[in-house]
């Protein structure tokens, strides 16, 4: 999506009175952006904080903090993220997200690499954070060895790429699909792992990806809890990022593969045995509808439990109330 598209969909969303949604922002000091940065040059810096109060795109971007180096200092005027400046961020640092009901609460971007931090919708203790670094995996786990964590061995990674998904889902609608066409990448973690005194495990794993080195660290009960946290990172393109930052955000991505979805069918059903068998039938876009993309159109989630079915269209969540 271009920068007009970006521009009218903020439009779409503006509340009735954006000028008071921006005096509650309380934004900090903004120093110059540049439209294209020097080559090798790393982001710049932006926090979004407690993106659970916000209530839609337009007031995340009215609630953007944006600087560059310092972070500028008290002298400078406060001014609210443009979709310009939006739009440019999105498209410089990587976008680390976790698959399924997480939602992002903060995301901070340095020149040197940055953080984001997530919450489990469904869970209300889980919390992961990933960061990533231009530092080297053996600088990284110097630093946490430093802070007290301790050296565990390694785990699988295996992370997904939201655009690979996207077109791998163009091909199969176009009939070009092939055994090779996959969208995770696999690799190897090292782990650190740290306990409190009262008995609480922290654990982190570190791996090399697109020229960074990302960690993710979040309290666990078992290095195998780690493990399934490690399945489910994913990196999302410029536009599913805009996504996830909104309210509900990711989990609309996940239920509809990344906006592919053009039906979703959750099928319960009880077998003879009495076993249970749990079911996800996804529908995906025809090969024009995946031509003309768009990522905000709405799907049906179906959920079928015996002869009970309901019936629920899925939008892109948190339109400005």
């Amino acid at each position: 999506m271009d920068e007009s598209g970006i521009r009218r969909r903020l439009e779409s969303l503006e509340p009735p009175n954006l000028d008071e949604a921006r005096d509650r922002a309380k934004l900090a000091a903004r120093v110059g952006l540049s439209r294209q940065p020097a080559a090798g040059a790393r982001p710049g810096f932006f926090r979004v904080r407690n993106l659970s109060l916000a209530g839609g795109l337009a007031a995340v971007a009215a609630a953007l903090v944006l600087a560059l180096g310092t972070g500028g200092g008290s002298g400078i005027k406060a001014e609210v993220a443009s979709a310009a400046d939006l739009t440019h961020l999105a498209e410089l640092a990587p976008h680390p997200h976790m698959v399924g009901g997480w939602q992002i609460t903060n995301t901070e971007v340095t020149p040197d690499g940055g953080r984001t931090e997530f919450h489990d919708e469904d869970e209300e203790s889980d919390d992961v954070e990933i960061r990533w670094y231009a530092a080297s995996v053996e600088e990284t786990g110097q630093r946490l060895e430093s802070e007290g964590f301790e050296a565990a061995g390694t785990l699988p990674t295996r992370t997904g790429d939201a655009l690979e998904m996207r077109e791998a889902m163009r091909k199969l609608a176009a009939g070009e699909a092939s055994a090779d066409d996959d969208w995770f990448t696999s690799g190897t973690a090292q782990v650190y792992t740290s306990r409190a005194e009262d008995g609480s495990l922290s654990a982190a794993g570190v791996w090399a990806e697109d020229g960074w080195t990302f960690e993710l660290r979040a309290p666990v009960e078992s290095l195998d809890m780690l493990e399934r946290l490690l399945e489910r990172v994913e990196f999302l393109g410029p536009e599913e990022w805009l996504i996830a930052l909104r309210p509900g955000g990711g989990e609309w991505l996940s239920n509809s593969f990344g906006g592919t979805a053009k039906e979703v069918e959750e099928v319960k059903t009880v077998q003879p045995d009495g076993m249970i068998v749990r079911e996800t039938r996804f529908t995906g876009k025809s090969a024009e509808e995946m031509e003309n993309f768009e990522l905000d159109a709405p799907f049906p989630l179906i959920t079928r439990d015996g002869d009970s079915v309901t019936v629920e269209v899925q939008v892109v969540p948190a339109e400005t109330p």
